[in-house]
């Protein structure tokens, strides 16, 4: 993810106009380099979103259901996807509107095998081995 900030040229401030609103009185006319975009890639960042820590991928075989526990406010699950171990799509469920502290999913008419689940989110992708007898 990229952050978008402003730079006051002026005051030498930066303003992180994504997360809320910028206001500013300004004189009338125009003003030629007071502002200046900055972009910087927020994986640089010290604040690192541990994906695995924070989402964790479960699979219940007495009633074939994929659990996802989502325990952070900062990602958002998006999307799942199963796939054979071949990497052949299985199926895909859409899940953004879930309750995001306990996702299940009910996956019926499926072999006996072992299936990779991988979870999208806000923050990045998570996938996760799943043995379904």
């Amino acid at each position: 993810m990229v952050n978008l900030t402003v730079f006051s040229n002026l005051t030498t401030q930066y303003h992180d106009i994504r997360s809320g609103i910028f206001e500013i009185s300004l004189p009338i006319g125009t003003i030629d380099n007071r502002f200046s975009l900055r972009f910087s890639n927020a994986a640089l960042g010290v604040n690192d979103f541990d994906i695995n820590k924070e989402i964790t991928v479960k699979f219940t075989n007495s009633n074939n259901t994929i659990t996802i526990t989502n325990v952070t406010l900062d990602a958002t699950v998006q999307t799942v996807d199963l796939y054979n171990i071949l990497g052949q799509s299985i199926r895909t469920w859409e899940v953004k509107n879930a309750d995001q502290k306990k996702i299940q999913i009910p996956v019926n008419n499926l072999s006996t095998g072992t299936y990779i689940v991988k979870v999208h989110t806000t923050k990045g992708d998570l996938s996760t081995k799943i043995i379904i007898d």
